[in-house]
């Protein structure tokens, strides 16, 4: 896997569930148990995350990427829009009321409306992701500018898996 495709994950991830210590999202790839992944999803195999970068490492690689591509001014348009990012999903979705609508919905199997409340804003969610992978985009090379669409459709198939 591309790293740039890890770093704006992480950048994603991190700047979007930083804020909320009772998370159960990771904020650095090095957190995540493969073993026990949300809602009793597992990956097969040993995948080895110890070198993974944290979100201060990503931060730090996109400010030299984007010298490096000739685009210094792009890193402050990158840190803005992770700032952007995460106002935005948090707008959309409050992590710890989610968790309270889900743990009172599952006695009573009601799950879908939870889902579908949260899904009917999903079109604003992949705008979110869309306009700060489209800001990071001058400072990757054109093979991380495919990582780009990447991100996106991976967001977009979540999405989909979760609300159909």
């Amino acid at each position: 896997m591309k790293w740039s495709l890890i770093i704006v994950t992480v950048l994603i991830g991190g700047a979007v569930f930083a804020e909320h210590d009772d998370s159960p999202f990771p904020t650095n790839l090095q957190d995540i148990n493969l073993g026990k992944l949300p809602g009793n999803l597992s990956i097969p195999g040993n995948i080895d995350l110890s070198g993974a970068p944290t979100l201060e490492d990503g931060e730090k690689l996109l400010e030299e990427k984007c010298k490096k591509m000739g685009h210094p001014e792009a890193y402050a348009a990158a840190v803005g829009a992770k700032d952007e990012v995460k106002k935005c999903v948090m707008n959309l979705v409050n992590v710890t009321e989610l968790q309270a609508e889900m743990e009172k919905a599952k006695p009573t199997g009601d799950l879908d409306i939870v889902f579908k409340k949260y899904c009917r804003k999903s079109p604003d969610l992949q705008r979110c992701i869309t306009n700060f992978t489209s800001t990071v985009e001058p400072c990757l090379d054109e093979k991380e500018k495919e990582s780009k669409y990447l991100v996106q459709n991976i967001s977009e198939s979540i999405v989909k898996f979760i609300c159909h």
